[in-house]
């Protein structure tokens, strides 16, 4: 998002941020949040869509598969009440800290630490080999 924030050139000559701190200008602080960059870059209208993607450069953008394992573990396994709620993250939770911590653990947290996490997923994926598998997992 800050890429499209900065093609957008989103606060470039905002004077409330210091001129030794531009990195700044991305920071939610500054008003740098997603509805920004969808504001930026609206929706053609519906007439013009099939002409526009025609002409258009297809991309997508993904992070790195570490990035995403730990933002997983941060936004669904170190809250008490994950969202959403249907997905029942909190049973996930200690699922997980019944299968991978020992009986005998100092660790009194009722959230899964990272290694527990990881162990569990790599173990819960571990059959999976094909693009189909995914899907029904």
């Amino acid at each position: 998002m800050i890429n499209f924030l900065r093609l957008a050139h989103f606060n470039e000559n905002n004077p409330a941020i210091p001129d030794n701190q531009p990195e700044q200008q991305y920071s939610h602080a500054f008003g740098a949040r997603h509805d920004v960059v969808y504001d930026s870059y609206p929706t053609p209208p519906t007439s013009q869509k099939a002409h526009i993607l025609k002409k258009s450069i297809r991309m997508i953008i993904v992070r790195h598969p570490f990035t995403r394992l730990l933002s997983a573990y941060r936004d669904k396994m170190t809250k008490i009440r994950p969202k959403p709620a249907r997905f029942h993250f909190r049973k996930l939770q200690t699922k997980i800290i019944s299968k991978y911590r020992p009986v005998d653990s100092k660790n009194k947290s009722p959230h899964p630490t990272f290694e527990e996490f990881v162990q569990f997923v790599i173990d819960d994926t571990k059959n999976i080999t094909s693009g189909k598998d995914w899907r029904q997992a």
